[in-house]
């Protein structure tokens, strides 16, 4: 028996398999058929790869928008304050004697200080640094009585300055200038006038 040579090939799109004879002839029932390439996956409609890369070309967009509107918001940012400097709290009392017996306004009440006192109401106090430069300045209030049987006229001041020193300089007009340290004004300052008219510290 002559042997028939016979080959498959690749599955077609009709499933149709050719077998050749030994004579040429090919029998199976019809044409050979070219083989299909076979897919990888179920067909895909037109358009579709097209839709794709657009949906893929505004995800970038989008994003890089996101990303320069970040940025944006980023240097809009409004820089915080810097930290306020340290200051040093400046209060205390002038007082002027007035009488010794307790003869003089009530206390809490206005009062004059002697026509030879060299304290006035609106006079200058003045704190300066170590190096002379001016930090703050405030005016004498007016005097009130203090005191019961020692009767004084006192003359009250209040003030803040930048505080980062260590000594001070005070003073107050009409009168020489004292050094005081740091310590010593956040205690309070209080003084009277002397018979030699200079200031004593209480």
């Amino acid at each position: 028996m002559t042997a028939v040579r016979r080959w498959w090939r690749r599955p077609t799109a009709s499933r149709f398999v050719a077998v050749e004879l030994p004579d040429g002839r090919q029998a199976g029932g019809g044409p050979v058929v070219e083989a299909l390439p076979v897919r990888n996956g179920p067909p895909q409609a037109k358009g579709v790869g097209s839709m794709r890369t657009l949906w893929a070309c505004g995800l970038v967009l989008s994003m890089a928008a996101l990303v320069a509107c970040s940025a944006g918001a980023t240097n809009d940012t409004t820089p915080t304050a810097a930290p306020s400097a340290v200051t040093l709290a400046i209060s205390g009392r002038l007082s002027v004697l007035l009488s010794t017996d307790g003869k003089g306004p009530e206390a809490g009440k206005p009062c004059t200080p002697p026509a030879d006192s060299k304290v006035k109401p609106g006079a200058e106090v003045r704190v300066t640094d170590e190096e002379g430069k001016t930090l703050g300045t405030q005016k004498l209030q007016p005097g009130r009585a203090v005191g019961s049987t020692l009767k004084a006229c006192g003359f009250d001041f209040s003030f803040k300055v930048p505080g980062a020193a260590e000594n001070y300089e005070f003073s107050v007009e009409g009168f020489p200038p004292m050094k005081y340290s740091r310590e010593d004004i956040r205690r309070g300052l209080s003084f009277y006038e002397t018979e030699q008219g200079t200031l004593a510290q209480q």
